[in-house]
């Protein structure tokens, strides 16, 4: 490099630090900065709001397609200064909060709000009608019945002031005269004049000017909870109304938009000019509201997981109370066209009905900004309500909004004034290139060389052992089938084949014995009182349960086999304790604290009709039940009553009841045909490789086996998977001794205390928190999702493994390795169980329901119901099998590890 070289870059390196150091000293959030005043008390605004009137809502209801017609803008001014100022940490950031208070604006108006009438959707009732498909069969009912007594109707027809500022609404004022602090008045905009959206701290830029403007907390909180992955969580960027100097146009912004509940990204369009000043335009692009099939970074703003829609559109019920409420750009702009032909009178363009930011790069301030944003309702068919029987689902369009701010004539004379003491050629920077790295790859790829070249000789003798498609045999199998075209020297004794020998015992395994252990209360009325409950261990009482396989069905030339496993369960009085027709329990009611689960997030209407109803009938948080009842049925009260007025509602209740004889599901296994590593494996439960209750993909796994088969060689280093439809989910079985079964040698395996350790210390879990951050604390497993909606809670017996605080919580409990550790006794050279013992315990969460003043003292408490010990050992003549198999295999063989 030359000296001339050198002293240019030295110049232009030492100029470029100069220019940050003077913008950043104009551009940040202090009190005597150029840009302080303007943030503190912007320029007002002008909102429009536009409605879809529907011109013919019985041509919807019968069925066909709606047709809406565009009315407006009623045009407010929006007046929004900072107030409650605060700077915090020497200055680096500061709180404030941004009221909103809006003034009709006449003379940008078309029409008059007093005046103007629109018929749109009935936002009150499809609320709660849209809350009733996830209730119980009993809440079910006894809403749609009453809602429809009172006649409303799905459109109403209202002033345009009356739907955005509020107006006396029926159902509301309804739920007003039994409970005079729920408010009677809906509107859009109700109680919105002059309210803020949450309390903001903001970075200053004074440390970072690429900080300046960007969001520290919003209301207390860095991340959001609502959604189903940690990147939609993520409060992103400022609040659209500053950014940090010197913007490129190849960055993305980010801004964190509270109508739309998430963080959303905008990248350049163009430059363009305001009030002489020169601007990058930036816009969100299509995939901001992309379906996640085509952009799977939005699969997080699915909820529950999975459950997504189309391009354009976005649900946000998680935040706004269980509306069902999704969010647009105006008539569907950059939206799927299916959303867009559902409904007559849309016509999405560009110039009309996009966002976007125009910001001078030097400063990062906005000179014209331009938002809009469409309100939609899901509209469908709801059982109980014979109205919409015909109407076809639709996210149906209400209203918009475009709300335009521009820089004031004094302030764009202060920014041409800032841009004139800068260098014009230094407004734009960008980074330098980033280094090559392919001579960091190479060293990696050797050492996976030198390990492969290790494993050579092991994967020629597993192969060997268990199988390989033979070229010889493969060219002699076509003219002779009876010729196997595999060659191994274990091959076909452990797969799922009919000539296998372990496939006997696969389709019609011994009987298992499973013990049902109850937990009588003893002091109910202490409980009651908000004192600590006293349980009682009753039982076992035994069943012999006979379970087989049946309509056995080989699929893809074998490799795969699909199977039902119905169970029945026979009583065993000599391995029991007591009588469970005789013998009484005094437990949870769990039909009555299902209900009283689902009331706390039902809106105050639905939650008023349900608990007065419920109280008049004066059932109690726990029961007295015989044993038998508990387990296999007895006639509800609660049930019997619903019963009553929907017939096909069943008014009997059990643990078990309708369940002798039933199996968990269709399964296909893998039959390790291809892949003895694969032996035994689902491939598909019910017809899903997945499930889509919980909150990670990675939760949402069908992992392993069902439990009853294991792949060969098994090593004690590895973890072995299982399919528990008990907990809805997979679990993991960890290595724990060498044991001895009827004379075969096996190796123990159970779940270490990490399979149901909190997110907070095993971040893995943090999947089966629905919603997500709603977790509970070691040893326990919420699985509400899976059992609809009733607050049910897995664990093992006692509390085994789990938090002490749970087990603390219960006088009576005394958890134990021996009698509450569930395990596995596997053959190892085959994988054969040859013992099983699980053990797993039923819990329901206890906690004050508003409502309900008998439930006013308690002390919210995981509550144990029930535990079940399920054994079984493989039978003497099938140890004899198994022992004579081992004889004929090589000795040194029987456990094989990797050098």
């Amino acid at each position: 490099m030359t000296r001339k070289s050198c002293a240019i870059y030295t110049t232009g390196f030492v100029c470029a630090h100069l220019l940050i150091v003077g913008i950043a000293m104009e551009v940040t959030l202090t009190e005597k900065s150029q840009v302080y005043e303007s943030w503190k008390n912007p320029p007002p605004s002008y909102l429009e709001y536009y409605f879809f009137n529907v011109t013919n809502p019985e041509v919807f209801m019968a069925g066909g397609k709606a047709s809406v017609k565009q009315i407006g803008p009623y045009t407010y001014r929006v007046h929004r200064p900072r107030e409650n100022v605060t700077f915090l940490e020497n200055g680096t950031k500061v709180y404030a909060l941004n009221p909103k208070t809006f003034v009709f604006v006449p003379e940008k108006s078309v029409g008059d709000p007093q005046v103007d009438i629109v018929r749109t959707v009935n936002i009150p009732l499809v609320t709660i009608m849209n809350e009733l498909p996830s209730y119980s069969f009993f809440l079910r009912t006894i809403v749609s019945m009453y809602i429809n007594s009172l006649g409303i109707e799905l459109f109403m027809t209202r002033t345009v002031h009356e739907v955005l500022w509020g107006f006396e609404d029926p159902l509301l004022t309804k739920l007003h005269s039994m409970k005079p602090e729920v408010d009677e008045y809906f509107g859009l905009m109700w109680k919105k004049n002059g309210t803020h959206e949450g309390e903001f701290v903001f970075h200053t830029g004074e440390q970072n000017y690429l900080d300046y403007g960007k969001i520290d907390t919003w209301n207390g909180m860095r991340e959001m909870s609502w959604w189903s992955s940690n990147q939609s969580n993520m409060i992103n960027g400022t609040d659209g109304t500053v950014f940090h100097p010197l913007i490129n146009r190849d960055e993305l912004l980010y801004i964190f938009v509270a109508d739309l509940c998430r963080s959303i990204h905008l990248a350049y369009v163009e430059d363009v000019e305001v009030k002489g000043i020169q601007a990058y335009r930036f816009a969100p692009p299509s995939d901001v509201l992309m379906s996640p099939k085509n952009n799977p970074t939005n699969a997080g703003f699915c909820v529950p997981a999975g459950d997504c829609l189309g391009t354009g559109v976005l649900k946000v019920s998680v935040c706004r109370e269980g509306a069902p409420i999704v969010v647009s750009s105006p008539h569907f702009y950059q939206a799927d066209p299916a959303y867009i032909n559902a409904i007559d009178g849309l016509n999405p363009k560009k110039e009309e009905h996009e966002s976007y930011l125009d910001l001078q790069p030097t400063t990062g301030v906005p000179i014209r900004a331009c938002k809009r944003a469409q309100l939609n309702m899901i509209l469908k068919r709801v059982q109980g309500f014979p109205k919409t029987k015909n109407i076809t689902k639709t996210i149906f369009p209400i209203m918009f909004v475009n709300e335009m701010a521009t820089i004031d004539d004094e302030s764009a004379a202060q920014m041409r004034s800032l841009l004139l003491n800068t260098p014009q050629y230094n407004r734009s920077l960008k980074p330098n290139k980033k280094k090559n790295i392919t001579e960091t790859i190479f060293p990696i790829m050797s050492v996976n060389e030198a390990i492969m070249n290790k494993l050579n000789s092991y994967s020629f003798f597993l192969r060997t052992l268990w199988g390989f498609k033979d070229p010889l045999l493969t060219k002699v199998h076509p003219t002779k089938p009876e010729v196997d075209e595999y060659f191994g020297l274990m091959w076909k004794e452990v797969t799922l084949t009919e000539k296998s020998q372990v496939y006997e015992s696969w389709k019609n395994p011994p009987p298992s014995y499973l013990e049902y252990y109850f937990f009588n209360v003893t002091n109910p009325e202490v409980f009651m009182a908000g004192g600590k409950a006293s349980v009682k261990q009753i039982g076992p009482y035994t069943y012999r349960v006979h379970s087989s396989r049946e309509n056995v069905t080989f699929l893809e030339n074998g490799t795969k086999v699909y199977a039902l496993n119905p169970k029945t369960f026979v009583f065993v009085p000599e391995k029991s304790i007591g009588d469970p027709q005789v013998d009484i329990v005094r437990t949870v009611n769990i039909p009555f604290v299902t209900i009283m689960n689902e009331l706390p997030s039902y809106s105050f209407f639905l939650r008023t009709i349900v608990s007065m109803y419920i109280n008049s009938l004066g059932i109690e948080l726990f029961m007295t039940r015989t044993v038998h009842e508990v387990l296999w049925g007895f006639e509800d009260p609660l049930l019997t009553k619903l019963h009553s007025m929907k017939p096909e509602v069943d008014e009997y209740f059990g643990l078990m009841w309708k369940k002798n004889g039933t199996h968990e599901g269709e399964f296909v296994f893998h039959t390790g045909e291809q892949n003895y590593l694969d032996y035994g494996k689902i491939d598909t439960w019910n017809g899903m490789r997945e499930m889509s209750w919980w909150s990670s993909n990675q939760s949402n796994m069908i992992n392993g086996t069902d439990g009853t088969v294991f792949h060969p060689l098994i090593n004690r280093d590895e973890l072995l998977y299982i399919f528990a439809a008990d907990f809805c989910r997979s679990i993991h079985l960890a290595y724990v001794e060498d044991v001895e079964v009827k004379g075969i040698q096996a190796y123990r395996f159970a779940p270490p205390s990490d399979v149901l350790m909190s997110p907070k210390n095993n971040p893995t879990n943090a999947g089966f928190c629905v919603p997500a951050g709603d977790c509970l604390g070691t040893g326990v497993h919420k699985v509400s999702v899976c059992r609809e909606g009733a607050p049910i809670v897995v664990s093992f017996p006692h509390f085994y493994q789990a938090d002490p605080a749970y087990i603390n919580a219960i006088d009576g409990l005394n958890p134990n390795k021996e009698e509450h550790e569930t395990y596995l006794d596997l053959q190892p050279t085959t994988g054969v169980p040859i013992r099983a013992c699980k053990r797993a315990q039923l819990n329901m969460i206890l906690k004050r329901v508003p409502g309900f003043p008998k439930t006013k003292n308690i002390t919210e408490t995981i509550f144990p119901i029930m535990f079940i010990n399920e054994m079984a050992t493989t039978d003497d003549e099938s140890a004899a099998q198994m022992r004579s198999l081992l004889l004929n295999t090589p000795q040194q063989n029987r456990n094989i590890k990797p050098k």
